[in-house]
């Protein structure tokens, strides 16, 4: 196999006894594929080639596969909250104010609705509480994202609007 084209799990940043979040991002037609461990990258596939069929990636096989059962072999893997789209594009919350600084701290919000002037999701505090402060993320097409987080509120009297430019 070419160099880069296999993940390697082996330094995976997670923390055992405890949830992790795991992202995986795959693009076919670009022949990429990342995945992050708690918000930090752990690997980056830059040289994929898709299989010679119609059909598009598969979530058939989900959770961790490490090719190696014997290594793990008191493994335990739990999964929650999976959410699947054919784009990078989405909605997240988070307690801190800096994307960069969410690392598993956030949760994806259902979009409800999406258009080029709005954006109507459904709450979903997931790990929070209402009380807390939260941020609001948006994630575009190209996983471009604003890095400094729109403050809400959970409880607000009114409906948050929020204006982007």
């Amino acid at each position: 196999m070419p160099e880069g084209s296999q993940p390697d799990y082996s330094g995976w940043k997670g923390n055992t006894g405890e949830w992790n979040r795991l992202e995986l991002l795959a693009n076919s037609d670009e022949g990429t594929i990342k995945t992050w461990t708690n918000g930090e990258l752990i690997h980056s596939v830059t040289n994929y080639k898709k299989e010679d069929t119609p059909e598009g990636l598969s979530i058939a096989l989900i959770g961790f596969d490490p090719n190696y059962a014997d290594r793990y072999s008191s493994l335990v893997f739990r999964m929650d909250d999976i959410y699947v789209s054919s784009s990078p594009a989405r909605v997240e919350i988070s307690s801190s104010a800096i994307w960069s600084k969410t690392n598993k701290n956030k949760e994806i919000q259902p979009k409800v609705s999406w258009a080029e002037s709005e954006i109507e999701v459904s709450l979903n505090l997931g790990q929070f509480v209402e009380e807390e402060d939260l941020y609001l993320y948006v994630i575009n097409d190209n996983g471009e994202v604003n890095e400094q987080g729109f403050r809400i509120c959970p409880k607000c009297p009114n409906k948050t609007q929020l204006k982007l430019e």
